[in-house]
């Protein structure tokens, strides 16, 4: 179990789990499986659970930085 939960923790995972869900619920929206009001409950709970994937996307798209060289600035 901890296994998973490191996984669904790792950073890569929760920036590609956020826009597969948000389009799972859009999907059940228009199948009515989820009603209109309901698909925002549930994409907050989602987002809270993934831990802000706002913030998650952002970093997800910036490299880090160079390794320091030894030498002052």
């Amino acid at each position: 179990m901890n296994k998973v939960v490191t996984i669904l923790h790792s950073e890569p995972v929760r920036a590609l789990l956020y826009p597969l869900l948000a389009a799972l619920i859009g999907y059940g929206v228009t199948k009515g499986v989820l009603s209109s009001d309901l698909s925002g409950f549930v994409l907050a709970i989602v987002a809270a659970a993934l831990g802000l994937p706002a913030v998650e996307s952002a970093r997800h798209r910036v490299s880090p930085a160079p390794p320091d060289s030894g030498e002052p600035a």
